[in-house]
């Protein structure tokens, strides 16, 4: 497992390193409400946490994270280099998931997820206007989920062992994820 999660991290500091720069956080502390269940689209907000990078892992309580799904703590960082921070989780249900999922911030965009030929692709589905799903540099069967903000992106990555690019089957949970922790901390109207 911890080789799982060395190399989910290699793939988001690969990514990652495209920019650089030192980041300044801010932590905040979050007070979350229920998120609404529908189709019910709304701006992904820009005040509150949203108004600058953060540390989810600092803002999120692990409460929250086991209510979505997500297991055991397999990392903690406060800063993975090149402006990213978040952490690693193994799923509740690894019968179902049989990967790992990390929650981040980074200071990329979908401008440079392009650039670096990752192949962003909207995911019309979402709750989240903007939200896109891409690819990783790596043949890895792995997926990000990420909204754009102005000072960079909010990412849940899946990453399972094997080769293969099936967004479909490796997206929907990380798109799932990113959007319950958005909603929840005000990100709907």
């Amino acid at each position: 497992m911890r080789r799982a999660w060395l190399l989910l991290c290699m793939t988001a500091l690969m990514l990652s390193g495209c920019v650089s720069g030192a980041s300044s956080s801010t932590t905040v502390t979050v007070t979350e409400s229920q998120s609404t269940s529908g189709t019910l689209a709304v701006e992904p907000a820009t005040e509150g946490i949203f108004a600058s990078q953060f540390d989810p892992c600092e803002v999120f309580s692990d409460e929250r994270f086991s209510s979505l799904g997500l297991g055991r703590q397999l990392a903690n960082s406060s800063d993975m280099q090149f402006g990213a921070m978040g952490c690693s989780f193994a799923p509740n249900d690894f019968d179902k998931f049989k990967g790992v999922f990390l929650i981040a911030t980074d200071q990329i965009n979908r401008d440079r997820v392009q650039e670096s030929g990752l192949n962003p692709v909207d995911w019309n589905q979402s709750r989240i206007p903007g939200l896109y799903i891409h690819e990783m540099s790596s043949q890895a069967r792995q997926c990000e989920a990420a909204v754009d903000y102005d000072w960079g992106r909010f990412v849940v990555d899946y990453y399972e062992v094997g080769s293969g690019w099936e967004p479909n089957v490796l997206c929907p949970e990380a798109v799932r994820i990113l959007e319950e922790l958005i909603l929840g901390a005000g990100g709907s109207s």
